[in-house]
């Protein structure tokens, strides 16, 4: 679970073209860009997100539990 920050880890060659994170309602709540890794999670309400990544063309989602 994440309470302030998400830290991802990609191969050197993969890095994201596209980051958003949905809430549970499927409500996009926040676009990251490439520079904001670690992205922050702060003032969102604790619950389960979806974070959704494009990596060298396809679409690529995980689960997100913030506390």
């Amino acid at each position: 679970p994440a309470a302030t920050e998400l830290k991802l880890q990609f191969l050197a060659a993969t890095r994201p073209t596209s980051l958003r994170l949905y809430d549970g309602q499927g409500r996009l709540v926040r676009v990251f860009t490439e520079a904001a890794v670690p992205l922050s999670v702060r003032g969102l309400p604790a619950g389960l997100y979806v974070l959704r990544a494009t990596l060298v063309g396809q679409a690529v989602s995980r689960r997100v539990v913030v506390e």
